[in-house]
């Protein structure tokens, strides 16, 4: 086999370049016309008159004043209204309980003395009223027209949850 027989069919023999120059050319005129096409389609943009402007930022001031002070009900996606007094005194309940703890732990602790203040105890309860009655205390909380009272010399402090959540806690 000789050396044409091995090469592809489409190769030549010599090449003189004149038609890789050629088609260089062609390429290039025709990067040329499209560059020209593309300068030309551009469209020039107008400038917008400057009331567009003013009026847009009147109209997003005026929206923003109307959902401010208006507040229409399709604002407010998910509006969160108050607990029921029930879950508040609950929680009251819950919070003077683990109050009066603190006073039976410190009470254990000293030698059967009642702390003389609720800050001696870390008492956490807000408007919780603490009044020792001797070797006693009682512990008054309100929610709204709602008191809650606990007084150690008449109810154990474990009943008190058990009776006074109606079984929600501790059966």
């Amino acid at each position: 086999m000789s050396e044409k027989e091995h090469r592809p069919f489409h190769a030549k023999d010599v090449s003189s370049g004149q038609e890789t120059a050629d088609v260089l050319a062609e390429v290039l005129k025709h990067a040329k016309e499209r560059e020209q096409a593309a300068k030309g389609s551009k469209v020039e943009r107008k400038e917008q008159p400057k009331w567009v402007a003013v009026m847009g930022a009147n109209l997003g001031i005026l929206m923003a004043m109307y959902l401010l002070l208006a507040q229409p009900s399709w604002v407010v996606m998910n509006p969160i209204g108050p607990p029921p007094e029930e879950d508040l005194i609950e929680g009251l309940r819950i919070s003077m309980y683990m109050d009066a703890n603190k006073i039976e732990f410190f009470r254990i602790d000293n030698d059967n003395r009642l702390p003389a203040t609720l800050a001696e105890v870390g008492a956490t309860t807000e408007g919780l009223i603490y009044s020792p009655l001797g070797d006693s205390y009682r512990l008054v909380a309100s929610v709204g027209d709602h008191f809650v009272e606990f007084d150690s010399s008449l109810q154990n402090l474990n009943d008190w949850l058990e009776v006074d959540l109606s079984g929600k806690i501790g059966g």
